[in-house]
């Protein structure tokens, strides 16, 4: 039987294998399509004045190269 402290042991081992193993990561954005390119998204909530519900609507520009600035002038909710 093995004790606690041989039991972390190869656990730790382990895990430092698992970690030093080549592996892909995919992250998405799951609010935003992928297709639109925005970088960050702006949350805002708004009320609807007859039913009291909150409504939260993610407003996102795109960066681009014709403007001075980093946000172009059309924006995605």
């Amino acid at each position: 039987m093995i004790g606690l402290p041989g039991l972390m042991s190869m656990l730790l081992a382990a895990a430092g294998i698992v970690f030093l193993l080549p592996r892909r990561t995919l992250a998405a954005n799951p609010f935003l399509p992928l297709w639109e390119r925005i970088p960050d998204g702006e949350p805002r909530v708004y009320v609807d004045p007859e039913t009291g519900q909150k409504r939260l609507y993610v407003y996102g520009s795109h960066g681009s190269r014709t403007t001075k600035g980093y946000c172009g002038p059309d924006h995605v909710v």
